[in-house]
């Protein structure tokens, strides 16, 4: 935090929510003192993965963008970049105002910028950035109105064309729109080509790593011939940007990318643990969990179901449900139980009092769902064992649903 925004935050403004487990840093026997559910990240796991993918990329040859999309959080990406990252890409143009308010040097705008109250907010933001900012497109109308959104700005503006993946989600399809697309961007006055665009996130979670691996190469092999021949036309094209957590061994080996799009990694979710477990190169490690505590202990037969303090809310369901950290039992697990209409979430195990963590399936959801502090913590056993200290903390950037930035305690809202 710069000292202009120490000066300008006033604590008053944030949602009490925000902080209200801030306090707590430094403080001895703090996982007794959480106000649960906190969402937590183990720093020491966060710090280990930024640096061996990153590392793992650079041997390569390619450069690592990781998306944002995922932890919504400027104090990570700036930690990211610290280790190396080229920059960042953002799903949203709110994601890409707060990367590059904080400060973050690069970000790549991944969605189509569209509607003219966000090309509005497209030229102010090209007008106040203090890095570089690059966005992508999919059809010759939205060439048009960036081009006619920059002649009015006086600036130029650096546009990745989006090659369709398989998804059927944005791209153009056919090598024909893909050079007639190209051109226009070239030919486009206050325009700059400079690359393509190839994301597939349908394949991330392919459990069996030979055919994950088969459907990178068939989804690559033809947008490498394609990169070749609009190279032929005498079109620029120094990035090529895409692939993610899932996918990053093969994408490195299919010769297409440049730079890698790879996001969950900081955080290995439980899905990407269970995807990844076979994959050792670079040997990524879970560091986000919800810490939650136990309200209620029922029995039933020689069954134990424990209630804890956090529901749907606190815990992504869009995926396979979230498991315990440090589990009692070899079968226990989380299950989420209607009862009266009231969710609950209960853990099926012998008997366990105190705080329970459980690693998330899905941290793009989860974090969307926080509005405030995630407490970052060294998590180093022989310490924590004999003080239960968290010696770091750092707030979130939820900058899907919450008014304020926590994470940069800027003084006017992120809307």
């Amino acid at each position: 935090m710069s000292h202009n925004d120490s000066e300008n935050f006033n604590p008053s403004l944030q949602n009490a929510q925000h902080n209200r487990n801030a306090h707590l840093v430094g403080t001895a026997n703090a996982w007794d003192l959480l106000d649960t559910p906190a969402l937590c990240v183990d720093l020491d796991a966060l710090t280990h993965n930024i640096h061996a993918l990153h590392a793992w990329v650079r041997q390569k040859g390619l450069q690592l963008r990781p998306h944002a999309k995922t932890h919504k959080c400027s104090q990570i990406a700036r930690r990211q970049c610290g280790a190396g990252a080229i920059g960042v890409a953002a799903a949203t143009l709110k994601e890409a105002e707060v990367m590059l308010e904080a400060g973050v040097g690069s970000v790549l705008l991944t969605s189509p910028v569209v509607g003219t109250a966000k090309l509005q907010r497209l030229a102010r933001l090209l007008g106040r950035a203090r890095g570089e900012l690059l966005v992508t497109t999919d059809s010759l109308a939205s060439v048009a109105e960036l081009n006619a959104l920059t002649i009015q700005t006086g600036q130029r503006l650096q546009v990745l064309v989006e090659h369709h993946a398989g998804q059927g989600r944005s791209g153009c399809e056919t090598p024909s729109e893909i050079l007639g697309l190209a051109q226009a961007v070239h030919s486009a006055s206050h325009l700059e080509l400079c690359g393509l665009q190839h994301y597939f996130g349908h394949i991330q979670h392919i459990a069996d790593p030979i055919e994950r691996e088969a459907r990178v190469l068939e989804l690559t092999k033809p947008t490498v011939e394609l990169v070749h021949t609009l190279r032929a036309a005498g079109l620029p094209l120094p990035i090529i940007s895409g692939a993610g957590t899932g996918t990053v061994q093969a994408a490195a080996a299919s010769g297409l990318y440049t730079e890698i799009q790879a996001g969950s990694y900081v955080f290995m979710d439980a899905q990407y643990a269970d995807v990844l477990r076979s994959e050792t190169a670079t040997n990524l490690m879970q560091s986000l969990f919800v810490a939650a505590r136990v309200c209620s202990i029922q029995s039933a037969d020689t069954r134990h179901y424990v209630t804890i303090d956090a529901g749907q809310k606190a815990l992504s369901i869009d995926a396979p449900g979230p498991r315990l950290r440090e589990p009692t039992k070899a079968n226990s697990r989380y299950v989420f139980l209607e009862m009266n209409t009231v969710a609950g979430i209960l853990v099926m195990i012998r008997r366990y009092l105190g705080v329970a963590r459980a690693w998330i399936s899905h941290p793009v959801i989860a974090i969307r769902r926080w509005h405030y502090t995630m407490i970052c913590m060294f998590l180093k056993a022989r310490r924590l064992s004999t003080s239960g200290r968290l010696t770091r903390a750092a707030t979130d950037t939820d900058t899907q649903n919450q008014t304020w930035n926590p994470c940069q305690k800027c003084k006017r809202p992120v809307d």
